[in-house]
């Protein structure tokens, strides 16, 4: 990295932490764009990676990819980190464009620049992401041949072990295998390791896994723990994706003033975090709700936890 890049990324830096998104693009369009003497090829390919998050973190994934599409072969060949950002951000972007066959490519060559540069826990993510995206392919013979060929790597530490335990769980128990003593071993080790956000994943694990297999009251109870886990690790993406996971186990149990009512306490939480924009995801997905259900399946659930809601209160006061 060249001190030139250098003092670009601190001072973009420092707008986006001031949530100056127009300033921190400006100053990345000029290390983009620039040709002056001091700024090389490796740096503007930064600046158009840069540029590609930005317009993915806005929800612009044409942007993203275009701006991916000038960064030269070249100077990803020289520099394995910057790399490793192209291709993770790339799969991310074929992922929100429903590209997947091209996005498990992209994350082969994102865990491989991961590994180049010790990004160990990066290139986890990225194998498993891949797994999990032959799956949804229908290719579930690669992603568990995948799967196997992960969990005989040497190099495994505990954490990693035991995500990839969690995986193999998933992808057996959704096709039937009863797995509820593995997810009791897995969890207790989860537990062991004092790792919050393993216990939580370990929940959303079976929980989605109960899922997929049919039976939606079966997920209700770790789709709640793995909730209770997201709240106690003070992060509101996280409790939003469990919430939603038990609103969805609600709604499969024919329990819809309960999945209502899940997302609403989601959205309540998330405005009192971040402010009115806490809102915009829960109300997203109580849109979702409604469309799904349609105007009187949608009213009578809100009027029923409406009800609860006040007989609860009458209660307790």
């Amino acid at each position: 990295m060249t001190p030139q890049l250098r003092q670009h990324l601190e001072l973009a830096a420092k707008a986006l932490l001031g949530n100056d998104l127009a300033k921190a693009r400006s100053i990345f369009e000029r290390v983009a764009t620039s040709r002056g003497r001091g700024v090389t090829t490796a740096d503007r390919a930064h600046g158009r990676v840069a540029l590609a998050r930005l317009a993915h973190m806005g929800g612009d994934s044409r942007g993203a990819a275009r701006e991916l599409d000038k960064v030269p072969d070249a100077a990803l060949a020289r520099d394995p980190k910057l790399a490793a950002q192209y291709y993770e951000l790339s799969a991310q972007v074929a992922r929100h464009e429903h590209r997947l066959e091209q996005m498990t490519g992209l994350l082969a060559q994102a865990e491989q620049a991961q590994r180049a540069t010790n990004e160990t826990e990066r290139a986890a993510t990225s194998r498993r992401n891949r797994i999990e995206t032959l799956r949804f392919l229908g290719r579930p013979d690669e992603a568990r041949a995948l799967l196997h060929e992960a969990l005989q790597d040497p190099m495994l530490d505990d954490r990693e072990r035991l995500q990839l335990e969690l995986t193999a769980l998933f992808h057996d128990a959704a096709r039937g295998v009863d797995g509820s003593e593995r997810y009791e071993a897995l969890l207790s080790q989860a537990r062991d390791m004092g790792d919050l956000r393993l216990v939580m994943t370990a929940h959303a694990v079976w929980a989605q896994a109960q899922l997929e297999s049919g039976d939606a009251q079966a997920a209700i109870a770790p789709a709640n723990e793995a909730r209770l886990s997201a709240v106690e690790l003070s992060e509101p993406f996280a409790y939003l994706s469990a919430a939603a996971l038990l609103a969805r186990a609600y709604e499969g149990a024919g329990q819809d003033a309960e999945a209502y009512g899940t997302m609403l306490r989601a959205r309540t939480s998330l405005v009192d975090l971040l402010g009115p924009r806490g809102a915009e995801l829960p109300d997203t997905m109580l849109k979702s709700l409604r469309d799904r259900w349609g105007a009187d399946r949608y009213q009578r659930a809100v009027s029923d936890f409406q009800e609860r809601y006040d007989t609860q209160s009458r209660a307790s006061g």
